[in-house]
């Protein structure tokens, strides 16, 4: 990262930045300054560092007005959210469309191949990749209707299974290995449309990222699991830089 000085805005060298306390000294003016909230820090976590304490909790409220389902039966922590939504309905609308042209499409060339016509073998070749598009958006919009994501949690660790229909993303996470959960915003940009989705990420005591669950529509449900994670393994919540919420 560049750093500028407060004062004066002369750049600031690494050799001038002390990283563990978050603080810099410019050589121009002499002014000492922090840039804990460049990196997303607060002041009070600079405090702490200072002082040698823990880092100050967040304290952050479980959101409640979600759709995830949870089961807790003390030795094992079930979160389960269907995958329905809006977009869905557009999805199933779209791959109707899609499909349905191709299914006409296809038949007035089978068609004329059977009646002889021997060009219409480039008619059927040609949309090749048209069906694997089809197929792709019809599959994800039945997977909208039926398919739900399943986080369980336990002593050993956090597994996250999608079904019933096969989806990627099927993951599983040691407990000991896990040292914070965070969400991440996500913005998708189309080609007239643009919005945000949130990833819940898991950051490793080595210090590695790893994606629990990616795409989540509703902010507040992946906040929910988040927050019901950490608790249930007894992780103490920490900002991280980037965080949503």
């Amino acid at each position: 990262m560049s750093l500028v000085c407060e004062t004066c805005g002369t750049n600031i060298p690494a050799q001038d930045m002390e990283l563990s306390l978050m603080i810099a000294k410019c050589g121009n003016c002499d002014a000492v300054f922090s840039f804990a909230d460049k990196v997303g820090h607060t002041e009070q976590e600079v405090i702490s560092r200072v002082l040698g304490e823990p880092a100050p909790t967040t304290d952050r409220p479980i959101p409640t007005d979600h759709k995830v389902r949870e089961v807790d039966s003390g030795d094992q922590l079930t979160l389960t959210m269907g995958w329905f939504s809006p977009q869905t309905l557009f999805m199933a609308f779209f791959a109707v469309f899609w499909n349905g042209f191709l299914v006409v499409w296809y038949s007035i060339g089978i068609t004329g191949l059977l009646s002889g016509e021997t060009e219409m073998i480039i008619m059927l070749l040609f949309p090749v990749l048209h069906v694997a598009a089809g197929f792709y958006v019809g599959y994800s919009a039945i997977t909208g209707f039926v398919n739900s994501t399943t986080v369980t949690v336990d002593s050993a660790g956090i597994e996250v299974r999608h079904g019933p229909l096969p989806w990627p993303g099927n993951i599983r996470l040691d407990a000991e290995d896990v040292d914070q959960l965070y969400v991440a915003p996500r913005i998708i940009t189309g080609k007239n449309t643009t919005r945000t989705v949130y990833d819940l990420k898991a950051v490793a005591k080595s210090g590695t990222e790893l994606t629990v669950l990616k795409t989540l529509e509703d902010d507040r449900a992946a906040l929910f699991m988040e927050r019901r994670i950490e608790r249930w393994l007894g992780i103490e919540d920490r900002r991280i830089s980037g965080q949503h919420g």
